[in-house]
């Protein structure tokens, strides 16, 4: 069971068009507050808010989900999502 207060979980959606720079914005932030000791890819596939196979293929994001498990800073639960918009995504994706 998950311990953490709706009122101290803090939900951030970055987005963007393709290619935009979402998916490195968030890599930049896990680097910057911690959760990674490297600084992901989406070139390279380290990314760490682009984690399935089809998604490290393709260098695009496909999946709406948090781009790793809940953070805590400050004592509050930090959630990042990266995130097209469906109508670019559609197209993008096929």
């Amino acid at each position: 069971m998950n311990d953490n207060s709706v009122t101290d979980t803090r939900n951030f959606v970055i987005a963007g068009h393709t290619g935009s720079g979402k998916t490195t914005l968030v890599d930049a932030l896990l680097y910057k507050l911690g959760v990674n000791d490297r600084l992901g890819s989406p070139a390279t596939g380290s990314s760490m808010a682009d984690y399935t196979d089809e998604e490290k293929s393709r260098k695009i994001t496909i999946f709406a989900k948090p781009s790793t498990p809940s953070t805590r800073q400050r004592g509050e639960t930090l959630n990042l999502f990266s995130r097209t918009p469906r109508a670019t995504w559609t197209f993008s994706a096929r």
